[in-house]
């Protein structure tokens, strides 16, 4: 049985509330009919070809008992043996837009997109190494269908005693060297909890390349290259996904196909929203009792530029000509210390910071 954290809970009555600046997209499933493959066809959702099969749908909260979180929705599930020509991704997903129109993300405004959804992993019931398990995802996928990203919930790598599952979160990567380019998971050191409602929090932007992840507030991965193939980098659709793992001979009709663990996962409060850039203002100040030298610290977007002005008198011209006072931000957050030594002796000065696109 899944339990809520507090802050998923928290979660789950803010978003009772009307959709607020920059969200493109909200949806905690209650206008959707309860049970299987009832995910597709409402609210412009779409799916891979598994209608059906009981792989996707939507539960009432008499089924998942969570208490206070009404329907919620779930991949995965159904352990039948599939056609061995049926696909091993199964797919829910949404097409995004602002207003009816494509996120063009060189717009202001358009260029940092944040996902955010609360999920839980109900592991498959049976023990032990041979088990059936599969793994889940959120993927992101542009504006012609094709993958760009994915976020992985590892339910098949066994730990160390090769008993059970090590419950890794993985990135994606898309790697040009070596040959042949292709996709890989990368490990970012941080686990999923089974059972447990967890807020997974995406923050991509499209301009710079990079992108950021944290879970329940811990951050699992921050600044990284989002995508470094030829496709096209733009959003088009977010999906929730199960990989399906293992193989099994289905005596029915004497063919080895795909084969799904009784393991599902459950997603709610489905939330995209177009975010600005980190705004840029003076974080922190302070100035040498002694000395005079003044540390300025300001907030950043990262691969964005920052020029540090000064002046001693607000009513001549700005200057910028502190030696490092251009810089381009490495990570988003806090900048490094600037150290000011020439403000020594100067009874006052006044600082500004300004950004420019990278």
């Amino acid at each position: 049985m899944f339990r809520v954290l507090f802050c998923t809970a928290l979660f789950a009555l803010c978003s009772l509330y009307p959709l607020t600046a920059g969200e493109i997209y909200y949806t905690g499933f209650e206008n959707f009919t309860a049970g299987a493959d009832r995910i597709v066809g409402t609210e412009n959702w779409m799916g891979s070809p598994h209608a059906g099969m009981d792989l996707s749908g939507i539960k009432a909260e008499t089924d998942h008992f969570v208490a206070g979180i009404g329907n919620a929705a779930y991949i995965g599930g159904n352990t039948a043996i599939l056609s061995s020509t049926t696909s091993r991704t199964v797919n829910v997903r949404r097409a995004l837009t602002v207003n009816g129109a494509v996120v063009n993300h060189s717009l202001p405004g358009q260029e940092v997109v944040q996902f955010r959804v609360n999920f839980g992993i109900q592991d498959s019931t049976s023990g032990g190494f041979n088990t059936r398990r599969d793994d889940f995802e959120f993927a992101f996928y542009n504006q012609t269908g094709s993958l760009i990203g994915f976020i992985q919930l590892d339910n098949t790598t066994p730990d160390t005693t090769g008993q059970a599952p090590a419950q890794i979160i993985r990135r994606s990567e898309y790697r040009t060297s070596p040959l042949p380019a292709g996709w890989i998971g990368v490990e970012t050191g941080i686990t999923f909890t089974y059972d447990v409602l967890m807020e997974l929090v995406v923050r991509i932007n499209f301009r710079t390349n990079r992108w950021s992840a944290s879970l329940d507030g811990l951050d699992v991965f921050a600044d990284q290259i989002f995508y470094a193939g030829n496709l096209g980098r733009n959003l088009g659709y977010a999906a929730a996904q199960m990989q399906i793992d293992n193989n099994a001979f289905d005596p029915r009709t004497g063919q080895i196909g795909p084969a799904p663990g009784s393991n599902y996962m459950l997603f709610d409060d489905l939330a995209v929203r177009l975010d600005p850039p980190v705004p840029t203002f003076i974080w922190d100040f302070s100035r040498d009792a002694a000395t005079g030298v003044a540390q300025i610290s300001w907030l950043t977007e990262a691969m964005y530029k920052y020029q540090l002005q000064y002046t001693d008198d607000l009513t001549q011209p700005w200057k910028n000509d502190l030696p490092g006072s251009f810089t381009t931000a490495a990570g988003t957050g806090q900048s490094p210390v600037f150290t000011d030594a020439s403000a020594a002796g100067k009874p006052k000065r006044f600082y500004r910071v300004l950004p420019s696109d990278p």
